[in-house]
């Protein structure tokens, strides 16, 4: 994947993330799954979302979690902050 697209997409995650302390939660339990887990869990969490007419943003936001580069450097970021 293209590293300006991975990048554009942890942002948007990041401005989503910043805003609900819950869903903050959630993804941080995601990003730390096997890649194989990680994608079913946010298939059936993105079904729930759009039952629910979920924020279109906040569906694409998490829709970037099914991409390991994206995953691999939100877990880069978030080790930085620690």
């Amino acid at each position: 994947m293209d590293d300006d697209i991975t990048i554009k997409k942890v942002e948007d995650l990041f401005i989503i993330v910043s805003a609900d302390p819950l869903i903050k939660s959630r993804i941080l339990e995601v990003l730390y799954l096997n890649p194989f887990i990680r994608r079913n869990l946010l298939n059936n969490w993105l079904e729930q979302l759009r039952m629910l007419n979920a924020q279109p943003e906040l569906i694409k936001a998490i829709t970037c979690l099914f991409d390991d580069a994206a995953v691999k450097k939100i877990l880069q970021l978030i080790n930085l902050e620690q």
